[in-house]
């Protein structure tokens, strides 16, 4: 080898060499002399523990009213608690000695204000000081203050923990002069709170109740502190959404929580502190004063019609968006307690009375029954197998399939037209017509309606109903008739509402949405836009059976019309599967005003008396729907037709 080559080599594993063997010089010189370095982390609490939280994203209403938030409250530690337990022994400070726990303990007390009883909480953290001391060998090196014990039932000693609020915990960092006080002076911190420290965890709070907590969903702890470890990161308390938009967004809304333990290189706590990325917070389409008028007018109509419980959606069929969206019964989102009872309330049916619900609009599939004529005759008209001037000779009972179909009350309404047949809700008629248009048309235009499939909703959990088609097994040619006018098909609220905007909306559903922003950490705005859906009918087929629709109301003389308001709508009532009782759901579908629909709004009363006829949708639903659009009207600043028309630039 050339003698510079080998001179070279010999110089490049020099000059490797010599770094690599200063690391080592100081690594044993670290290990083994008794530096300043090495006597701090000798008597510093290792592992070290730190609890790293950010507070999940708030859910506010369009107008920026908080639905949901955060309180925080603070876990006290105490550092080097051994020490301080070694020195109770010799009284701490009136004995003349430096400070023992019990010192310790009442200056945070007195800093604080919190309500303290040192004796027991020493005497507890005594014994777990022993019993870890028995069975590990190790002494404590953390405690976490408590604020008392309490015997349970079987005389088990049980810790009380101590959360200092806000206030608490400021006057705890005054005293240590981390913060000024009130008057912007900052003291000297006190010797007593030296191995003093805080954190902060936050808790869900619903400041509203119960308003709008079908939506807005509750968000709940998950775990029981067995957490589980990922590169070094034990992970406890994550809080996860149960239902509504806290389950739909709970990525973006969770904010990091983690409890993370590090070695006593100084380097690995300053590479994970920024683990706790801050979430985002969620503005709902959900307009507030809205919302409490919609369930107000519910409870009103549940008491009216003695229903057992009932669903009000209101969204606008030009955007899609949910203004309001009410349940009865509702949970308190403050009492937790109550949820299993209401969902069971919700749930109860004839064939399964211990069944649960957490949204009747959106995960409680129901037999619309005559709401769904409105889809019958939509697909009819926009097939052209019927026109609105299309007569219909009506004995009260038609025979389909094997199967004898009559009218509600037994009755027949002779020569009808369409308007007609719609006006009078006639069963034999949109069986007839169902037979005109064929199941093949018929059940594609119902798939068109995404019935029996799910809307696409952004809350969770959302359920499909049910629509038999030619060729499953269950299905005859009398599911076809039956299905005309709602029964034996099942939707939720929320699907049929969506269904039946396309007739307000010029033939295009567009897609639910209960979100209407998201705000993200850096202050940016993501705000949703509206999407189609789908277009199952044409404009034209819209405005003919909107306008017929409108007209049925004005000749029944509805108790759905709106004084000074223009509406078209239809009631619906629904036998109760599996049909051994003679309960009822009422329902009544409306929207408006008929030239410019800015709402659409579906009502679904369950159960409802059977006296002096309450059980139908035009007695117990069409009300509430009256009581309830003008007060939406006036909130929207939707003024009267008259006023409107006067106003408007075309006249």
């Amino acid at each position: 080898m050339d003698r510079s080559l080998h001179r070279r080599v010999r110089f490049a594993q020099l000059s490797l060499l010599i770094p690599l063997a200063l690391v080592f010089l100081q690594l044993s010189r670290f290990q083994i002399l008794p530096t300043e370095d090495r006597r701090a982390l000798d008597e510093a609490p290792y592992p070290l523990n730190q609890h790293i939280e950010t507070p999940r994203g708030r859910i506010m209403d369009r107008t920026g009213h908080l639905l949901a938030g955060n309180s925080s409250q603070y876990r006290v530690y105490v550092d080097n608690c051994q020490v301080y337990l070694y020195r109770e022994q010799f009284g701490g400070l009136a004995g003349g000695a430096s400070p023992s726990l019990s010192d310790v303990i009442a200056a945070v007390a007195r800093a604080s204000g919190a309500e303290l009883d040192t004796r027991e909480v020493v005497a507890m953290l005594q014994e777990v000081d022993a019993a870890l001391q028995a069975e590990y060998g190790q002494p404590l090196s953390t405690c976490t203050l408590m604020a008392g014990v309490r015997t349970d039932s079987g005389g088990q000693k049980l810790a009380i923990p101590l959360w200092l609020t806000e206030e608490e915990n400021s006057g705890l960092e005054v005293a240590q002069g981390l913060r000024p006080d009130a008057t912007g002076k900052y003291h000297n911190a006190s010797d007593l709170l030296y191995n003093i420290r805080t954190e902060a965890w936050f808790f869900r709070n619903y400041p509203e109740g119960s308003l709008a907590s079908e939506v807005v969903g509750y968000s709940r702890q998950e775990g029981l502190g067995q957490g589980r470890s990922e590169e070094g990161v034990i992970r406890f308390y994550r809080e996860i959404g149960d239902w509504g938009v806290e389950r739909f967004y709970n990525d973006i809304l969770q904010g990091a929580r983690e409890d993370v333990s590090w070695t006593v290189v100084p380097v690995e706590i300053t590479s994970n502190l920024d683990r706790a990325q801050p979430p985002a917070d969620v503005v709902l389409t959900i307009d507030r004063e809205i919302q409490a008028e919609t369930e107000a007018a519910l409870r009103e109509g549940i008491r009216a019609g003695e229903g057992s419980r009932g669903s009000i959606i209101v969204l606008n069929p030009q955007t899609g968006e949910i203004l309001a969206m009410a349940d009865f019964p509702s949970v308190d989102l403050q009492d937790p307690n109550g949820f299993l009872d209401t969902f069971k309330i919700k749930g109860r049916l004839p064939m399964d009375p211990e069944g649960q619900v957490v949204s009747l609009n959106v995960a409680a599939p129901y037999e619309p029954g005559s709401t769904f004529k409105v889809l019958t005759m939509a697909a009819a008209l926009d097939s052209g197998a019927v026109t609105p001037g299309t007569w219909f000779m009506d004995s009260g009972r038609i025979e389909i399939g094997g199967v004898v179909i009559h009218n509600w009350q037994r009755r027949g309404f002779g020569l009808q037209d369409m308007t007609g047949c719609m006006r009078h809700s006639i069963n034999t008629c949109l069986a007839w017509v169902a037979t005109q248009l064929g199941p093949g048309p018929f059940y594609e235009y119902m798939d068109r309606f995404r019935i029996g499939r799910l809307t696409g909703v952004d809350m969770s959990p959302e359920v499909s109903g049910i629509l038999r088609r030619p060729g499953d097994q269950s299905w005859t040619d009398s599911t076809l008739a039956t299905n005309a006018y709602g029964q034996g098909v099942s939707a939720t609220t929320l699907q049929m509402a969506v269904a039946i905007s396309a007739v307000a909306n010029g033939g295009v559903m567009m897609t639910p949405h209960v979100v209407r922003q998201i705000i993200l950490p850096d202050g940016r705005v993501h705000t949703v836009t509206p999407v189609p859906l789908g277009q199952p009918i044409s404009a034209a087929t819209a405005e003919t059976l909107e306008e017929m629709l409108a007209v049925s109301l004005e000749l029944e003389g509805s108790k759905a019309l709106v004084e000074g308001y223009r509406v078209a709508g239809k009631t619906g009532t629904a036998d109760i599967p599996p049909y051994v009782t003679t309960k009822t759901v009422a329902s009544f579908v409306g929207w408006g005003p008929v030239d410019d629909p800015q709402i659409l709004v579906y009502i679904r009363i369950d159960e409802p008396t059977a006296d002096d006829d309450r059980q139908y949708g035009s007695i117990t639903a069409a009300p509430v729907f009256a009581r309830l659009a003008p007060r939406i009207f006036a909130l929207l600043g939707i003024p009267p037709d008259s006023i409107r028309w006067t106003l408007s630039p075309n006249g």
